[in-house]
């Protein structure tokens, strides 16, 4: 990622921290350390940025990096299936046995899944999802996927894979991981420091699973890194049900950014 386009995605993530928090600054400059400070009524207010992710692995390979690859194929199916009439109206999701195929095989492994869909076309214009594994499968696909599920849809075309679903982050220890760098850095002095919290959507390596408040408040250890830390009010933003927490009140629900 660019220097730019990180800072255009921190900014994003502090609009959303400003409206969890309904504040409209009167000025906003991007810094260092902290991410950006703010003028709000006078009071000058830092906010850092970090965004979660998992240090779990996969098949030998970081869940981070897995997921990158897997979005790559899946663009690239995209991008191929705009031409092949093969591609479309169907949903696949794909059971991969640990990580999706290497960037070099991605054209070789496309081919195979197509030619899965022109050998089943008779039978896959129903409403029924056709489930394909073992000696349904092609070497190729076999080597990879534990299974493949197709269903036929009218109007889109998707590819969904077990790599995108799930819930992680919801440990007390693994929300220290994430965040005890930043509880514990020095920052300088301002009115207010301000920490933003993200992960995003349903992917693995950047989503944290519902958080709820009295959860959060029974994390006697992430409390106390709170209490010591510089910061006076701490988002944890996420697609479901975002959480705030400041000295006085604790954490509370935040709603939707």
């Amino acid at each position: 990622m660019t220097r730019n386009a990180k800072k255009e995605r921190e900014r994003a993530i502090l609009g959303m921290h400003l409206d969890l928090l309904n504040l409209c600054p009167d000025e906003i400059i991007f810094s260092e350390t902290p991410d950006f400070i703010m003028d709000i009524s006078r009071s000058k207010v830092g906010v850092e940025v970090t965004e979660y992710h998992t240090s779990e692995n996969v098949g030998g390979y970081s869940r981070i990096s897995v997921e990158r690859a897997w979005k790559e194929l899946r663009t690239l199916a995209y991008k191929n299936a705009a031409n092949a009439s093969a591609y479309r109206d169907y949903v696949l999701v794909f059971h991969f046995r640990e990580a999706v195929p290497q960037r070099k095989e991605f054209d070789n492994f496309i081919g195979h899944v197509q030619a899965l869909l022109e050998s089943q076309r008779s039978i896959l214009n129903d409403d029924r999802e056709h489930v394909y594994s073992g000696a349904n499968l092609d070497d190729v696909l076999a080597q990879y996927c534990e299974e493949v599920r197709i269903r036929h849809v009218k109007f889109y075309a998707m590819w969904d894979s077990n790599l995108t679903v799930g819930w992680v982050g919801t440990s007390e220890d693994e929300l220290c991981d994430a965040l005890i760098s930043k509880l514990t850095a020095e920052f300088p002095r301002m009115d207010s420091l301000h920490l933003a919290f993200f992960g995003e959507g349903n992917s693995i390596a950047t989503y944290i699973g519902a958080t709820h408040p009295e959860a959060l408040g029974a994390y006697a250890r992430l409390n106390g890194l709170l209490q010591a830390s510089s910061f006076s009010v701490v988002s944890i933003i996420n697609s479901d049900e975002s959480c705030l927490w400041d000295r006085t009140f604790g954490w509370r629900p935040a709603g939707k950014p």
